[in-house]
């Protein structure tokens, strides 16, 4: 058997690789090649995420039509969305995944992103019968919740799996701290209305200033590993 992140050769049936520790068997379930319209192969892992989005997006679609010619209220797809794609980036990435990579935080973004674009469509009107309006949210919770939570996540993978690319560390690290930047520059602004709540003011505070000490200090780690 050969370890398919160290490379190690080894006898046993082990799912674990006896140097690096690799999940071999949950690896190999997951990249397992299907066949797909008689000749298609392509692995377990590219089918779900095919067929989750194809069941989101035609939810959206019939979602759109019910509000728009029944009159109905409903809200579920940024949920749909966000609730499936999320467990499966923390089972593909995070707890499956080989190493902390540079694409690590570009899926993460972009679950957060497309999650605020749905959000955005099915709360546009959150101000008519709220007295919160989408953008609060969005910029007040959303963001800064998620980058403080994917700070904290690299954080501890590191220290449990201690597989990392310092490219990655330092490029990942410094996207989120200008977008927490971003996000804690637009509490000071009036028409987002970040700083009429307390609560979202002291959110977007205390995530960019913890974010911003645990990046700051990640890449000092990094510099004296450098070094030495």
């Amino acid at each position: 058997m050969k370890c398919p992140n160290c490379g190690l050769i080894f006898n046993g049936k082990t799912n674990k690789c006896p140097r690096c520790g690799e999940l071999l068997q949950i690896n190999r379930i997951i990249d397992k090649q299907i066949v797909v319209f008689g000749s298609t192969h392509i692995s377990l892992k590219t089918f779900l995420n095919i067929f989750l989005f194809n069941i989101i997006f035609v939810y959206w679609i019939v979602e759109l039509c019910l509000n728009h010619y029944l009159h109905l209220d409903l809200r579920l797809s940024p949920w749909l969305f966000l609730i499936p794609t999320l467990f499966l980036f923390i089972m593909y990435d995070l707890i499956l995944g080989k190493y902390y990579s540079i694409f690590i935080f570009g899926r993460f973004l972009s679950i957060i992103f497309v999650f605020s674009i749905l959000f955005y469509i099915s709360y546009r009107d959150l101000n008519t019968y709220t007295n919160y309006n989408v953008w609060q949210i969005i910029f007040g919770i959303i963001f800064p919740i998620s980058f403080f939570a994917f700070t904290i996540g690299g954080l501890l993978y590191y220290f449990v799996r201690k597989k990392y690319d310092i490219v990655s560390i330092f490029i990942n690290g410094l996207i989120i701290l200008l977008l927490s930047s971003l996000s804690f520059g637009l509490s000071f602004i009036p028409s987002f209305r970040i700083d009429y709540y307390t609560y979202m003011r002291l959110i977007t505070i205390f995530s960019y200033v913890l974010t911003s000490l645990i990046i700051v200090n990640s890449r000092i780690i990094i510099v004296i590993k450098l070094h030495n």
